[in-house]
């Protein structure tokens, strides 16, 4: 440990912290093909830190790919996958959190969100990864510290710091006895800020896949939510019952709205639960055959007319708008 503690940081070192996050961001989202041999060098080094020979390196053009390499790869019978799986995140996590400045770091982390897209972890097949460059934020959080906070590590976790980076300049990847399936970058990323807020990001593409590969393999996400490739390309050719089967709610909503969230209600048969007028504009609750509620409004200052889904319980437009503003809408003052 420091013999003094690091409390706070000067303006002049925040701007650095947030140039070095936008060149770590860069470095995740890279489309550019993967630096094989930084990355190949990395694992190497973990291989061996664990007292394992230097393994053999087979690359694919992407995850999808990867996987199904993987899925035929042999275990070694004295040290499988799994075992190999579970060191190589020792390393990760083995004293490399031993800072000098606990309130640097506590300090460092509000302002450094991760950041990265996860929508891909999302297939089965792809369990028990590495994500390659979608790691980078936490390597660079550490990294941020030691160059700009002056944290001082022990050499061997320093060691381990830069391991972890090499791996960076890649795709994800599976170690395995003797073997590391690795996988190459994507050719397309497409991302959006989240309203989360401070700087985190997610997958979203309106108009083509929001991930994309050199062999075709694509990821279709809207708003940071996978959805299927028809739901950005086509929306308008669904029908009613193919949104219907559409188990994940979250993605059945995505593909009603880009469906057309009036068309749909027709479509569907609605019914009227429901009629008034609020602020001078007329309003309807109704219910389609499924027993799903929307509110129907218009903004006044546009004249916009909007579909908003309403909880079922909703007897009333006041009491589906109050449920959708979380209070009751007669504290609401309307401009006359």
């Amino acid at each position: 440990m420091t013999e003094k503690k690091l409390e706070s940081l000067t303006e002049a070192q925040w701007a650095e912290v947030r140039k070095r996050r936008g060149e770590f961001l860069q470095l995740g989202l890279s489309t550019e093909r993967s630096d094989r041999p930084r990355v190949e060098r990395g694992i190497t080094g973990m291989y061996r830190k664990m007292g394992l020979d230097t393994p053999s390196f087979l690359w694919h053009d992407s995850p999808a790919a990867g996987a199904v390499h993987a899925a035929m790869a042999t275990n070694d019978k004295t040290l499988g996958e799994e075992a190999i799986r579970e060191k190589v995140a020792e390393i990760a996590g083995a004293g490399v959190a031993e800072i000098a400045s606990e309130e640097a770091a506590k300090t460092a982390v509000a302002r450094w969100p991760n950041g990265l897209p996860e929508v891909v972890r999302s297939t089965g097949s792809l369990s028990g990864w590495f994500r390659g460059g979608w790691v980078v934020y936490w390597v660079a959080f550490y990294l941020i510290c030691a160059e700009i906070a002056k944290v001082k590590f022990k050499d061997e976790h320093s060691e381990t710091l830069q391991m972890w980076l090499d791996t960076c300049h890649g795709g994800w990847w599976r170690p395995h006895a003797g073997i590391v399936v690795c996988t190459e970058r994507p050719t397309v990323v497409q991302v959006e800020d989240s309203p989360q807020g401070d700087g985190h990001i997610r997958l979203h593409a309106d108009n083509g896949p929001a991930l994309a590969y050199a062999d075709g393999w694509e990821v279709y996400a809207v708003h940071g939510v996978r959805v299927p490739k028809k739901a950005v390309t086509a929306p308008d050719t669904y029908t009613v019952p193919e949104i219907r089967e559409l188990a994940n709610a979250e993605v059945r909503r995505i593909v009603i709205e880009r469906f057309g969230t009036k068309r749909y209600l027709e479509e569907a048969g609605s019914v009227t639960i429901d009629l008034d007028t609020f602020g001078g504009h007329p309003r309807a609750l109704v219910r389609d055959n499924e027993s799903q509620q929307w509110l129907i409004v218009t903004d006044g200052s546009t004249q916009k007319v909007f579909h908003l889904p309403v909880p079922q319980e909703s007897k009333t437009c006041s009491e589906a708008h109050s449920a959708i503003a979380g209070f009751d809408e007669a504290l609401i003052k309307l401009e006359s």
